[in-house]
C-alpha cells in the first residue's frame, strides 16, 4: 500500500481506496510549456505508471486554465480573440506531452466549460463566507474560516483599515470578478456579469469529477499558497473539509540555481530541449531526485543522465528475447522505496548499487524490468536526436551580424538560445564563429 507525504498534516499517509483519484493543476494556456512544467508532467506520469502495476483503477484529472488575467492580457497584446490564443497553446501543450510520452489524463477539463459549476459553488459559499467589494467583485472572507492557512502554515493577520486594497483582509481572495468593458468577456450570474477567480476554477472542477473524495491533489510547491490554500478554504466552506485526502507538492526546477523566468531569460521550453534529447533523459534526471526537493537543471547533469541511460539501453539490447525471473530481493527493496512516498531517487539508487555489487544477468534483467514500472526504458532502442545544422548556422549568422552592429544584447540572447540547444560557440579573431555540440 503506497504512502504519500501529505503537506496538510506533515506525514506520510496511505492510499486505501481501490479507485485512486488524482487531480493535478494543469497549466494556464497563454504561453509554451517549459521544463518546469515537464517536471510535473513526468513525475505524475511516472507515479501513475507505477500505480497502474497494481490492481487498482486510476482516475487522473488534469485541468486546463483557459480564462485568467494573464490570458486576457496576452490576447490583448496580440490583438487576437482569447479562444484563438488558448487553443493555440492547448495544442502546443498537447504536442509537448505527446513527445514526453505522457499517458493522457482520464479527464482534462477546461475552466470555461465549468462556469455553471463555479456559480453553484459560489452560491453555497456566499451564504456565510463572502462579501462584495467596492467594484462588486465577490471575495472570500478568510477571517470567517477557522484555521485558514493551515495547509501552508500562513499566519492570517487582519488588516485594521477596512477595505484596504478593496479587501477586508490581505488574504481575502476573489471568487468572482466583476465585468470590465476592456476585457470583453463575461458570464451572466445572479449577482451580475463577470468571470471566475482562478482559485474558484480548480475547486469547482475538482468537486465535479468526484463527489466523495480525491486521493491526491498535486501540483508544484509554488501553488501551495495561495492557490491550494484557497482551494482548501472553499472545500471547507462548502462542507467538504476532508474531501481531499492528500496534498502532494513537487519542488521547483531551477536553471543553474536560479528560478526559471522570462525576465532572467533562462527559460528552456520543452519543445526546444526535445529537439536534441529524448524525453527519457529528462525523465531520468527528474526521477533521480526526490520529488519534494528542488532540481538544479544544467546540461552537464543531463549529459550524465544520457550516458547512464544509454548504457542501460545497451544492456537491454543484449537481453533482447531473453526471459528471466525478477530477483525477489531487489523487487522488494525497489517497491519498498516507491511505496514510501514514491522515493524514486532511492529506488534507482538501490538498483545501481546491486548492479555494482553483482553485475550478473539476473540483476541486469531485474534492473531493466523494474525501471519500466516508472516510465524508463520504454523503447526498443532510444531515438537519437540529430542537430539541425542549417538552423544552427542561421542563428550564428544572425549573431555575427548583431556583433558587427554592436548589438550586444541581441548577440547575447542568441548565444543563450544556442546554449539551450546544447551548442558551444567560439568567436574567432577574424570575427567568424565556429560551433560544436557541447
Amino acid at each position: 500500500m503506497i504512502k504519500i507525504y501529505n503537506t496538510l498534516n506533515k506525514k506520510n499517509e496511505s492510499i486505501k481506496n481501490n479507485i485512486i483519484k488524482i487531480y493535478t493543476c494543469g497549466i494556464t494556456v497563454y504561453d509554451n510549456c517549459h521544463i518546469g512544467h515537464a517536471r510535473l508532467f513526468l513525475l505524475f506520469d511516472s507515479l501513475i505508471r507505477y500505480l497502474n502495476t497494481s490492481n487498482k483503477k486510476i482516475i487522473f484529472i488534469r485541468n486546463i486554465t483557459d480564462i485568467d488575467d494573464k490570458i486576457i492580457k496576452k490576447a490583448k497584446e496580440k490583438n487576437i480573440h482569447i479562444k484563438t490564443l488558448t487553443e493555440k497553446f492547448i495544442k502546443s501543450m498537447h504536442d509537448d506531452t505527446k513527445k514526453l510520452n505522457i499517458i493522457e489524463p482520464t479527464y482534462e477539463p477546461k475552466a470555461t466549460s465549468f462556469i455553471k459549476e463555479m456559480i453553484e459553488l459560489i452560491k453555497i459559499i456566499k451564504k456565510k463566507y463572502t462579501y462584495k467589494n467596492k467594484q462588486s467583485a465577490i471575495y472570500f472572507e478568510v477571517n470567517k474560516l477557522n484555521n485558514y492557512g493551515m495547509l501552508s502554515n500562513q499566519k492570517n493577520k487582519s488588516i485594521k483599515q477596512s477595505y484596504q486594497n478593496n479587501k477586508k483582509n490581505k488574504n481575502d481572495f476573489v471568487l468572482w470578478k466583476n465585468f470590465k468593458k476592456k476585457e470583453k468577456i463575461y458570464w451572466q450570474t445572479p449577482w451580475g456579469k463577470g468571470r471566475p477567480g482562478w482559485h474558484t476554477e480548480c475547486a469547482a472542477m475538482t468537486m465535479y469529477y468526484s463527489k466523495d473524495y480525491i486521493d491526491i491533489h498535486g501540483g508544484g510547491q509554488d501553488l501551495l499558497f495561495p492557490h491550494h490554500e484557497n482551494e482548501l478554504a472553499q472545500c471547507i466552506a462548502s462542507g467538504k473539509k476532508d474531501f481531499i485526502k492528500i496534498w502532494m507538492h513537487v519542488g521547483q526546477l531551477k536553471i543553474e540555481k536560479k528560478k526559471m523566468s522570462k525576465k532572467l531569460g533562462n527559460q528552456i521550453l520543452i519543445k526546444d530541449l526535445l529537439k536534441n534529447y529524448n524525453e527519457e533523459y529528462l525523465r531520468f534526471l527528474i526521477l533521480s531526485t526526490n520529488y519534494k526537493k528542488s532540481i538544479n537543471f544544467n546540461y552537464e547533469t543531463l549529459k550524465k543522465m544520457k550516458i547512464t541511460l544509454d548504457k542501460l539501453y545497451k544492456i537491454k539490447e543484449n537481453l533482447k528475447n531473453k526471459k528471466f525471473n525478477i530477483n525477489p530481493e531487489i523487487n522488494k527493496a525497489f517497491d519498498d522505496a516507491l511505496q514510501n512516498n514514491f522515493n524514486t531517487q532511492k529506488a534507482i539508487a538501490i538498483l545501481f548499487k546491486k548492479l555494482k555489487e553483482k553485475n550478473d544477468i539476473e540483476i541486469k534483467y531485474s534492473t531493466i524490468e523494474l525501471l519500466k514500472k516508472i516510465g524508463l526504458l520504454k523503447y526498443e532502442t532510444l531515438k537519437i536526436k540529430k542537430l539541425n545544422i542549417e538552423n544552427i548556422e542561421t542563428l550564428i549568422a544572425q549573431r555575427n551580424e548583431a556583433r558587427k552592429n554592436k548589438n550586444w544584447s541581441l548577440a547575447d540572447k542568441i548565444r543563450q538560445k544556442l546554449i539551450k540547444f546544447n551548442i558551444k560557440i567560439k568567436d574567432q579573431k577574424d570575427n567568424t564563429t565556429i560551433f560544436e555540440p557541447d
